[in-house]
């Protein structure tokens, strides 16, 4: 009897402990957004092109073929797609 009421105090302790962690937004605010941001919509996939740039910065540590350190302006540039499925207006899947 002790034990069972060992694991029950655990479990909701536990519970206590992670819910704050978990973070869940307003599924209806959620799909209204992505509507709006996709660019392409094909059956109930919504598809918006990403464009990312990123780390841009001076940096005095680049090494070129010679191996010798220069000076130089850096940056991370990318392409990217977010592929989004709202299935029976309940779940929301994203890529």
């Amino acid at each position: 009897m002790r034990k069972n009421n060992f694991l029950q105090l655990l479990l909701i302790l536990s519970a206590f402990i992670i819910s704050p962690l978990l973070h869940s937004d307003d599924f209806f605010v959620v799909k209204e957004r992505i509507m709006e941001q996709s660019r392409f919509k094909l059956g109930f996939f919504y598809i918006t092109p990403l464009l990312y740039l990123e780390n841009v910065g001076f940096s005095n540590n680049i090494y070129n073929y010679e191996n010798k350190q220069t000076a130089d302006w850096t940056a991370d540039f990318g392409l990217g797609l977010r592929a989004s499925a709202i299935a029976a207006n309940r779940v929301i899947l994203q890529a």
